[in-house]
């Protein structure tokens, strides 16, 4: 009897460290998928690691990248069309030519990144107003 209740503590121990916590957490088959395809609308890359990354002309619009790491990566050409970038390390990031329209950057990480003619239109910035709908290149408020 005792070694029964011992396996059922280890189990339900056991268990309780695969409980997800409640921290964002980016989703690996969807992560995958942005490898792959170079295309991951509406997905969630929250916390997501991809500093350094070559996301060139990549469409992740809508996705949740809340928290995530770009930092270095190459977006130019990206598509971020309501994406949410809040709290995002873009530190060094080219995001030339990048379509960042209505976009959240509240709380993002812009040190060095390169905006030749990204169009910015109604993105939410860093001090979490709202660019007007011509900004290309830099946010006009």
């Amino acid at each position: 009897m005792k070694r029964y209740f011992m396996m059922i503590c280890m189990a339900l121990f056991l268990g309780m460290l695969l409980i997800p916590s409640g921290t964002a957490a980016f989703d690996p088959v969807q992560l995958q998928m942005l490898k792959t395809t170079n295309n991951c609308q509406s997905c969630d890359l929250s916390g997501a690691d991809l500093h350094d990354a070559d996301l060139k002309n990549a469409d992740l619009s809508g996705a949740n990248l809340n928290g995530a790491n770009l930092s270095k990566s190459n977006l130019s050409g990206v598509t971020l069309i309501m994406a949410n970038l809040n709290g995002t390390s873009l530190n060094g990031a080219d995001l030339s030519e990048a379509k960042l329209i209505t976009a959240n950057l509240s709380g993002a990480n812009l040190n060095r990144i390169k905006l030749s003619k990204a169009d910015l239109g109604e993105v939410t910035w860093t001090d979490g107003s709202t660019c007007k709908e011509d900004s290309i290149g830099e946010c006009k408020k």
